[in-house]
């Protein structure tokens, strides 16, 4: 499909849209409405792809699968693991965690679910600091250990202690300006900020990645539900939730968790649930409120070992005039950083974020974030 087809289907699809727009929500830009009191936990979902026990008990489990679990398998995933481990290189979730303390005004505690060691410089023993392992979060049938994020996602919501309202982050998720909750909540609604592109439909298959085959299972199963019509995919972002909305997904769509959950990598069974079937769930059901994107803004960094291209897209992406209140980096397919690019990216993540977290060791002694024991 050319870029203009692409770019009417995405038009086709915000004008199909529009009758959930929200009124607070224009053009991505939110104003500031008043929200409940109490502060709202983080969760992340995170790996060292380079740790060597993680990766032994990875290929233990791959060769261990049947034909046919095999066969189910998205195969770019499986290849994906050497990305992976190159994304790794640039401590990501340091500066995640950096950008998120000094941003996020009503930052409660953050939870990490993890089925690797902390890295060295994480503060474990900080209260407001959880590190959870997978295997104490997931639960049957879910296979253990699991190696699909999706099935793992499936059960953040049911973190012991976790804030009714949270957030959901990638490590390559930084915020660039103080936001309080109206970015992410309306009360006890949501809010569903929508991609640049169209979710695919049809049939799953397994030469495309998990996150395609997700996306087709999602939506055969909202237009089922709800209405049959196009969706956009949810921007790479910050993903607000609701533990309640979570729970009652579950409980209506049972059989698409306990599919996500069944294999241990990612597979053509498996729904997009946080980032497709709850969020849009809620966009139908009155929980949320819509913001459609902003076709001419950009807020992903690829990362590259081109020092000249890193350096022209952090500086475009970072000024006020294009910025959002925050931004993603993902690498650039590279299997491997150069010792430069490495060092470009932590120059400039300082010069960002130059003050430590209260998450790492080295914290100054002043707490960043407001607290909420």
């Amino acid at each position: 499909m050319g870029k203009i087809a692409k770019t009417a289907e995405v038009l086709a699809a915000c004008w199909g849209l529009r009758r959930f727009r929200s009124k607070e929500v224009v053009g991505g830009e939110v104003s500031r409405v008043s929200a409940p009191e109490g502060s709202i936990d983080a969760v992340y979902l995170w790996r060292d792809a380079r740790d060597p026990v993680w990766l032994s008990a990875r290929a233990e489990a791959l060769a261990a699968l049947s034909v046919e679990a095999r066969r189910a398998c998205n195969e770019p995933d499986l290849r994906w693991l050497d990305v992976q481990r190159s994304g790794s290189q640039l401590e990501l979730l340091r500066w995640s965690l950096r950008s998120l303390a000094l941003h996020f005004k009503v930052l409660g505690r953050v939870y990490i679910v993890s089925d690797t060691v902390p890295p060295a410089w994480v503060r474990t023993d900080f209260p407001r600091l959880v590190w959870i392992p997978v295997k104490d979060l997931v639960r049957e049938p879910c296979p253990s250990p699991s190696f699909s994020s999706q099935a793992i996602e499936s059960f953040l919501y049911r973190i012991p202690g976790l804030s009714e309202r949270f957030i959901y982050l990638n490590d390559d998720f930084f915020l660039s300006r103080d936001v309080d909750e109206s970015v992410f909540f309306r009360g006890e609604n949501i809010v569903v900020r929508t991609g640049r592109a169209v979710a695919p439909k049809g049939s799953p298959d397994p030469s495309e990645s998990g996150d395609t085959s997700a996306l087709r299972n999602s939506n055969r199963l909202l237009d089922r539900h709800f209405v049959a019509e196009r969706r956009l995919t949810l921007k790479h972002r910050p993903y607000p939730l609701t533990r309640t909305l979570f729970s009652e997904a579950e409980s209506r769509f049972e059989d698409a968790f306990r599919s996500t959950r069944s294999h241990p990598f990612r597979s053509v069974r498996t729904f997009a649930l946080h980032s497709c079937l709850v969020p849009y769930m809620a966009i139908y059901e009155g929980r949320g409120c819509l913001s459609m994107p902003n076709l001419f803004r950009k807020d992903m960094i690829h990362w590259s070992n081109d020092l000249a291209g890193n350096e022209r897209a952090f500086r475009r992406i970072a000024s006020s005039c294009l910025g959002d209140y925050g931004f993603c980096l993902q690498g650039n397919g590279e299997l491997e950083f150069s010792v430069e690019a490495c060092a470009q990216f932590e120059e400039l993540m300082r010069e960002t974020y130059p003050e430590p977290s209260v998450f790492e060791w080295s914290a100054p002694s002043r707490d960043h974030v407001a607290h909420t024991a």
